[in-house]
This record gives structure tokens, sequence and C-alpha cells, in this order.
């Protein structure tokens, strides 16, 4: 299927992970729809509360564990976990461990 609104071309992206909190991914340079990033969270460190608006999430813990607090309610996650935002949901990552906690998220608009 090719994409009419712009001259888009298929890539592969090595993943910046030089110990900075984000790397971006996917963006409206190189997407048609989605934009996403790389996340490093120090222990303690959390994203900040907030909600992606009328698209939904998934959320790919990489390395190490922590939570995720969506829709007011807290859900552990480690090394492998997929986590999903529905729209209109607020949430949080949080890294409640003792070491690095590194995720890939991935916004779909609506």
């Amino acid at each position: 299927m090719e994409n009419t609104q712009k001259n888009l071309l298929p890539f592969v992206l090595k993943i910046n992970d030089d110990g900075g909190k984000y790397f971006n991914l996917l963006n409206k340079e190189n997407a048609s729809k989605m934009h996403s990033g790389f996340v490093t969270l120090k222990p303690g460190e959390t994203v900040g509360s907030h909600t992606t608006g009328k698209n939904e999430e998934i959320i790919v813990v990489v390395e190490g564990s922590g939570e995720i607090e969506a829709g007011g309610v807290k859900r552990p996650v480690t090394k492998g976990d997929i986590g999903y935002n529905p729209p209109d949901t607020e949430h949080n990552v949080i890294n409640n461990s003792d070491s690095v906690l590194k995720y890939i998220f991935v916004v779909s608009e609506a």
C-alpha cells in the first residue's frame, strides 16, 4: 500500500543507547501516523503522568523492571512485558527498582 500523504521510505534505525533519558524513533518526519521513542529511566525516575489523547499506545519493556500506572491502577512490568494504554487514559511509567528501566513506546494516531 502506497502512502499518499508524504513520500516515506522504509528504513532501519539503530537505537542510541548512550544513557540519555529519551531517544526519538518515529515522528512526523519519518512515519505517517505513528510516533515512538526509546526511554531510559534511572532508579526512582518517572516519565511523568500524561495522556496520549485520542491515540493509543503500547510500551515494550526491554530492560529492567518497574510499574505502569494507567487508569488509576499500578501494574508491575519487567523485561519482555508489553503494556497497552487506550485512548484518553492518563498513565505514567515508574522505575521503582534499583536498576535502570528501558522501554520503547509506540503511539498510533486514531
